[in-house]
């Protein structure tokens, strides 16, 4: 059964591929939703698309997308299969012709991913996960990063745009990572860059504020390459809580003892979450 999900995820997935390269430098109409929080016409295409084929092929399940139907009660109710859908993950980059955006859209049951699919939004990309099964990359098995120390690591991050009232103890955070590490990276789609940890492409990411369907898929593709992923803190309350840290077994230690006490001594509770 689950592979008939994945069959689903990674056509719906083919599908905002195709609308966003066929909308890539033409004319596009812009909607402010909140400071650097914007929405196009070309993420409710994909939206909207995305939602009519999956209530086609699965009409008893529910959906949780970005931009109309966003109940994130759905995603703690016992049993209820819930497709999470990001249309386009990097909205900012695609609006400037930058090319790193993607379709990101998981099945999640009791709030645990049971298919995670990210598609790139420009290139021939395409990364696929179902639970207790593996993670894969254009059909070839991923493998996550084995690096072992934190001064060879090339890590990737974002800046918390959302909520900029955080940016001065996460630039604290980030002085404190940087001297530890090799390079750091700023892509902006959080669907790729764990989609890259998984791939091995980068050693470890970690970012504050992010919403549910920036990370369902992308968490699956982590722990399926046999990454770790958590929140700041070391436990699994990431998905609601927003804030992740995702590496290979070796690093994720690391820099968890690393985020741990940050996150202690300088967030509140309405810091947390995606809400």
């Amino acid at each position: 059964m689950l592979q008939g999900y994945l069959h689903t995820a990674r056509q719906a997935a083919a599908l905002g591929a195709d609308i966003i390269k066929g909308a890539m430098g033409k004319p596009i109409d812009v909607t402010l939703k909140a400071r650097a929080d914007q929405v196009t016409q070309v993420d409710l295409a994909i939206e909207e698309a995305i939602v009519e084929l999956i209530q086609r092929q699965h009409p008893e399940h529910a959906i949780v997308a970005e931009e109309k139907h966003s109940s994130l009660n759905l995603l703690c109710e016992s049993d209820c299969l819930v497709w999470v859908l990001d249309p386009l993950d990097g909205t900012s980059n695609f609006i400037h012709g930058w090319p790193m955006c993607a379709v990101s859209i998981a099945l999640l049951q009791n709030g645990r991913p049971l298919v995670g699919v990210v598609r790139h939004g420009i290139w021939p990309e395409e990364f696929w996960a179902v639970r207790q099964c593996g993670a894969w990359f254009n059909g070839v098995k991923m493998n996550a990063s084995k690096c072992r120390m934190l001064s060879q690591a090339l890590c990737a991050t974002a800046f918390p745009f959302r909520k900029r009232q955080l940016m001065p103890p996460y630039l604290n955070l980030f002085a404190q990572l940087f001297e530890q590490v090799e390079d750091v990276r700023r892509g902006g789609s959080a669907a790729l860059d764990l989609a890259y940890v998984a791939a091995g492409r980068i050693d470890a990411y970690w970012e504050v504020g992010l919403k549910p369907w920036d990370i369902a898929a992308g968490q699956l593709l982590v722990q399926e390459a046999g990454g770790l992923i958590s929140d700041f803190s070391g436990t699994d309350a990431f998905l609601l809580r927003g804030d992740v840290l995702a590496a290979g077994p070796a690093l994720h230690h690391q820099l968890c003892a690393l985020t741990s006490p940050w996150w202690r001594d300088n967030m509140k509770a309405e810091d947390a979450g995606p809400c």
